[in-house]
């Protein structure tokens, strides 16, 4: 249910979630931020967010091809 807009910089997105306050945060730089809002949403009993990391390089994939795949329990 999060919901991102990137915004014109391109650092900067608003996350928004339907229990959480939106959130106005550069990830990468704001790590702190992000990882104390995302919290909340991440059940107790399962990996829990540590660190936000940039690939300058390329996106985090096992392919050359910049795709992204989303999962959710029905997949």
């Amino acid at each position: 249910a999060i919901r991102a807009r990137l915004h014109p910089d391109g650092q900067t997105v608003t996350l928004t979630h339907p229990d959480r306050p939106d959130l106005d945060v550069a990830p990468d730089r704001e790590a702190d931020a992000f990882l104390a809002w995302v919290e909340p949403l991440v059940p107790a009993d399962r990996a829990q967010p540590v660190a936000v990391l940039r690939n300058h390089a390329r996106g985090f994939a096992d392919r050359p091809e910049p795709t992204i795949s989303l999962c959710d329990l029905a997949s």
